[in-house]
Parts: C-alpha cells; structure tokens; sequence
C-alpha cells in the first residue's frame, strides 16, 4: 500500500480540536505526494505522540523504499559522536583537533586552533564552502580526490576559527574518518550495534568513500518510517521505547544553537538545523520552533518541541530550489497552530 491515511487517530488525542486546525492542509498535501503532484516528494509523513498520522508515498515508492538521505547522515553521526564520547572513545568537543590528524599525515598549521566543536558547529574558518563552487573545499571537489579526510585537512584557512559558518561537509567526513580508526574500522558495524539496532532500524545501508570508510558526511539510504524513529529519540530527549539510548544532555547539546547561519533564517548546533521562534530568538535556553536534519534533494527529518510533531520528507530536488519547498509547507503549518 503506497498511500497510508490515519485521520481519525486525530480526534484520539486531548488536543484533536488544535490538530484539527491543519487537518484538512495535511490532508491535502498527504493526497499531492500520493498522486505524484508535489514535484520531486517521494514520501510524506507525519507523527503525534508516537502515532503516524499521516503517511503518504509517489508513485514507485513504498514503506519499504530506501532513501538517499544526504546530508541528512550528518545530523545521525552526530549523534553516534556523542555516544562515542559518552563510551570514553572519542574527544570532547572542547579537545584540539591537531593531536588525531597526525596518523593521517598531514600537519596543517591551519588546524592549530580548530576543536571538534568547530568541526560540529561549521566554524572550522577553512577554505571550504559547499554553497560556493568556486570554494577550494567545495565537496564536489573533494569528491574527486583519492583521500577526502586528507583533502580536507589540507586546506588553508580563509576566516578565523570559530567565528564564521561555512557549509562544509568534510568536516563531517574528517570526523567519520577518525571515529573508524578508533574503532578499527568497523564504524559500520558498531553503528548498527549501538544505535540502528536498539531502534528496531535493520533496512538501511551507509555509503563509503573510494577508500573504503564509511561517509559520515551524506548519503546514507533508510527508510521514511525509520527515519521517523530517529525524530521520536530526539523529541524524547534520546530515549526510545524506554531505552535511553543517547546521553539527554548531549541531545540538548546537538539540538542547542551554536551558531547563526548569517543571510539565512536558521541557527545551527551539532549538525543540526534550528528554526527559532519568535519568542526564543533571544533567548538561548528556549527551545526553538524546530529542529531538523535536512538533506539535498529535499531530504528532511523536522522536530517540533512545542507540538511534539514529527515531519519525515524524502525527495529527488536535487540541486534545485524546489527541495526548499517542505521547510515553507511545515513553516505555515505551525503557524497555523499557533494563531488562535
């Protein structure tokens, strides 16, 4: 069954009449995928206190299709991190990166003041811009190297680390690449141990570079619903099922902001987007509107604390403004539910 409708799990709950204010917009949208008429949407669905609401897939998709996630794999290593740091096998995010690059030969004066936590948030001040073509770091060029991690630390500084937010996905790799050493190369392996397993996620598959280790920076294949499951551990503060799986003060840790992400309307902590409401954008404490992962293509995991809502998107808008379209759509059905 491609097309899966739950709407009358709506009036279940002791909040079905505020629910009921973007029922028939979630309806619409939910019949759009099915019918193939949201360009380049390939599943939808949507969750409410561990219920699916919504559940709806394009023509030639199932609950059994994988999905190129992209950039979506960041936000799921930087969990796995924090569960290597918390198992004492992986560095602090306040730790210098410099003393765990040397096994990979490479001594870059540029790396002499960057931590993990610069890798984490962005703000490593190299010269790597995946929004920029022209960027000397640009992924598309890292691609073509024989070695992405020595690629990346091999690049020069062009702001000051720390203080400048730059889209870079060899961070993300670089740190793949030095959690698999630690583990022996089997990153693989204890991923779905540690994590993939407890969540009850076996259909899944990581990509690897042109060496051989697992990247850590994108394209991750899972399915709609088990990404679903990845959203449910996060808005229960890492607990899954019962099963405290992650450490909560490293969720709030990666879900925190770190960073505004300038000329853009988002903030930015461990690998994770955040949309600020208006009432917490000054105020760091409070959490923000939504939280999510978000993948090229229109690859989207969104998080709302407020109305314990998850929003799975998966997509084929690939390099294309129209991936933008689902943060617009879940934007206007929060707003909804906050007018009175």
């Amino acid at each position: 069954m491609k097309y899966i409708l739950l709407i009358w799990l709506i009036s279940s709950y002791s909040d079905g009449a505020e629910l009921g204010k973007i029922e028939t917009l979630l309806k619409q949208y939910a019949a759009h995928v099915n019918q193939g008429n949201e360009q380049g949407v390939t599943s939808f669905l949507v969750y409410k206190n561990k219920q699916r609401l919504f559940e709806s897939y394009a023509p030639t998709f199932h609950e059994n299709s994988t999905h190129d996630l992209r950039s979506v794999t960041k936000s799921l290593t930087a969990i796995l991190v924090g569960i290597a740091i918390e198992e004492n096998i992986f560095p602090k995010p306040t730790e210098k990166v410099t003393p765990y690059i040397n096994s990979i030969g490479a001594n870059n004066i540029s790396f002499k003041h960057i931590t993990f936590s610069d890798l984490l948030t962005m703000r490593t001040g190299l010269a790597c811009d995946d929004w920029v073509p022209a960027s000397l770091g640009n992924e598309d060029k890292m691609y073509l190297s024989p070695n992405w991690a020595k690629f990346f630390i091999a690049l020069p500084l062009s702001h000051e680390t720390g203080k400048h937010f730059s889209y870079c996905t060899g961070g993300a790799v670089l740190t793949g690449h030095l959690l698999n050493q630690t583990l022996n190369n089997n990153f693989e392996g204890w991923s779905k141990k540690i994590l993939f397993s407890k969540l009850d996620i076996t259909n899944f598959k990581w990509s690897k570079t042109p060496y051989g280790v697992v990247d850590t920076g994108g394209h991750i294949f899972m399915t709609a619903r088990d990404l679903a499951k990845i959203g449910q551990m996060i808005l229960n503060k890492g607990n899954f099922n019962g099963q405290q799986i992650v450490a909560s003060h490293w969720i709030n840790e990666i879900t925190t902001s770190h960073t505004k992400v300038y000329e853009r309307p988002y903030e930015y902590g461990y690998w994770w987007w955040l949309l600020a409401s208006k009432t917490t954008q000054n105020n760091t404490t409070a959490e923000p509107e939504l939280i999510f992962a978000w993948g090229n293509g229109g690859q989207y995991l969104f998080i709302s604390p407020k109305y314990q809502l998850i929003f799975v998107f998966t997509g084929t808008n690939f390099n294309s403004r129209e991936m933008l379209k689902p943060q617009r759509k879940v934007k206007e059905w929060l707003d909804a539910l906050s007018t009175k």
